[in-house]
Formats: C-alpha cells, structure tokens, sequence
C-alpha cells in the first residue's frame, strides 16, 4: 500500500500538468479525441505548488506546524528583491499572501473560502498519515486552516486525503466515498467544537459531507452526468445559490473529482483526461483526481512529462517512509527555474 501511495504526489503533479491549459475553458468531450497529452509548453500550477511546499513542510517537520508553514507560502511569493513563482494562484490565496507579507498574524491570515484550495494541495497528509484516521483528519484540518476558514474548504480537504488513502488501500468505490464522507463529517464536528469562533458562521457545517454521501448513488455514471448532478446539489450550500459540478466551490469540484476518480477499473489516465474534459477548474479536478487514481494504481511514471520530477519523487519518498528530506529543496529556486 506504501508504494502505491508514493504515487499519489506526481499523480497531482501529472493531472494537474494535464489541465493547467484548460482551466475555465467549457466542456468538450472530444478534447483528447486524438490521444490523451498535455499542450505543448505545460507546467503545473501553484495546485503542484502548494502541495510541494506542504510536502517538504511536513517531511522536515513531521506534522503540520501552522505558523510555519504560512511563511513556507509565503517563500514562494513576491518580495521586493524577487518576484512571485507561483503559477495560477486564486484570489483566496493571493489574499493570503498578502496579508502576511502585510505583517499579518498567520493565525488570523486565513480568508473565508469555501473553494478546493486546501483539498487539491493535501496528498502530502495521505502519504504521511495513512494508518492513522484521527491524525489523518486533524493534520488536513490544520493544513487547510492557514489558508481556509469556513468548514467546506476544510472537510473537503479531508475528504480528499481520506480518498487518497482508500485509493491506495484498493478499497470498493462505494468504501472510498463512504470514507470520504466520515472524514468529511469527522472535520466538520471538530470545527464545529473546537473552531466555531474561527470559521465563516452559516449553515452549511455539513455540506461536503452531505454532497459525498448524496453523490455515492451517481457512480459508474458518465462523467458529465456527474458534474451537473454534483452542481445541483452544490448550489444549494453555495453562496450565490448557484453552481456547477466544476466550480471551484469545494462541495461541487471536490466532489466530483472524488466521484469520477473512484471507479476502480479507470486507469489514472483516463481518470485525468475526463475530469479535464468537463470544462471548469480542470487543472484542480485533475490534480486530485490523478492522486487519488495514481495511488489506486501505484503508476510512478505518466506518458507525459512532468517538471521537477525528482523533487517530486524525492519528497513523497520523505513522507512515505518518513525518512529525513536531505538535501532539502529550495523550492523557489525549483520553480524559478521553469521560468
């Protein structure tokens, strides 16, 4: 299970090469007609990014130490030597960003998102917390607390390591969304106890654990069948009222993401190419769609390139096996060398 688990890292990585070129582009279900490959040219987001500097933070620190790993973003970004790095970052986040380099306490630097933000970036806690539900649970919270303070960011982001760890143990589709779920749930009653005067207030404490248990019954069902039956009942815990299956709203993407990649018998490649198909936050779906399908199938090498791929490979190993990360990367240098 470990092994297949060491997976899960460039299978973000890889998905999220897949759909960097299409985020926000409309639906089109002959986009990979002629064979499933990125654009020319394409590099991963800050969805990679993020999920690389929570990787090396957690590999040196062996959990999640909030403070830290705010200003471990923030290396990342702009100053007035040297310019940002990231790739694609959304509103939410670059809103972060900012506030701390504005001087902000990172305790209070979290913006009031309910996007994916903290689920597409928490393979790292998957791969370091698998035997472990409990952990699992409180160290995605606490992952996805720094950047996210309303309960569906942050249940979805441990929904999403919750399924990356079924994905890797092989368990049945329905156990993997059934997981999901109690994870999603699990996140929801600790915030709701422990940080009710922290997150957004509303009445949505339960919508990413309601939306993957009403999702269970959609398996099997074509992708884009998926998404508009995911979107329905996301637009009733959305804000505005409104919202497709691949918003980024945590309980529309994530969901869908989570539903499309749990078929067991669809190879990672084709898990990717269909959440990128859909239109939408493509490059984000696909980023935890190819983790959680890459860890089901254990596939260490996709048949296109992925930048960085030692560091990649390098960290997960750190967090799999919980071995020292030596040399540790400086992960600015890393992405400024991509250009």
């Amino acid at each position: 299970m470990r092994e297949r688990l060491r997976c899960a890292l460039i299978g973000l990585a890889a998905g999220d090469v897949l759909g960097s070129r299409y985020e926000g582009a409309g639906a089109d279900p002959h986009r990979f007609v002629g064979g499933v490959t990125p654009v020319p040219g394409s590099l991963y987001t800050d969805d990679t990014q993020q999920a690389l500097v929570l990787g090396s933070h957690v590999a040196r620190h062996g959990g999640v130490d909030p403070g830290r790993l705010a200003f471990d973003f923030l290396e990342l970004a702009e100053t007035p030597e040297r310019p940002s790095v990231y790739r694609g970052t959304g509103s939410g986040f670059r809103s972060f960003l900012e506030h701390l380099a504005e001087g902000a306490d990172p305790a209070e630097a979290a913006q009031p998102s309910a996007g994916n933000g903290a689920a597409m970036r928490v393979a790292p806690i998957a791969m370091r917390f698998p035997d472990d539900p409990t952990e699992l649970v409180s160290q995605a919270m606490a992952a996805s607390l720094v950047t996210h303070a309303d309960p569906r960011g942050v249940a979805a982001a441990a929904a999403t390591a919750a399924a990356i760890v079924a994905g890797a143990r092989r368990v049945t589709p329905n156990e993997l969304i059934h997981r999901a779920a109690e994870a999603a749930e699990d996140a929801e009653h600790l915030l709701f106890s422990e940080h009710v005067g922290r997150v957004a207030p509303g009445d949505a404490w339960h919508a990413m654990s309601d939306a993957l248990r009403a999702a269970e019954g959609l398996l099997g069902a074509p992708a884009p069948e998926i998404a508009a039956a995911v979107g329905e009942r996301a637009a009733v815990t959305s804000a505005s009222g409104r919202a497709t299956g691949t918003d980024p709203y945590a309980p529309a993407s994530v969901v869908t993401a989570i539903v499309v990649a749990a078929e067991r018998d669809l190879h990672p490649v084709d898990v990717v190419a269909r959440l990128v198909a859909l239109g939408g936050d493509v490059d984000t779906m696909a980023a935890m769609g190819g983790a959680i399908a890459g860890a089901r199938w254990g596939l260490k090498r996709w048949p296109w390139k992925v930048p960085n791929t030692d560091v990649i490979d390098a960290i997960a190993a750190s967090l799999v096996d919980g071995s020292p990360l030596d040399p540790v990367p400086d992960l600015y240098a890393v992405e400024a060398s991509l250009g």
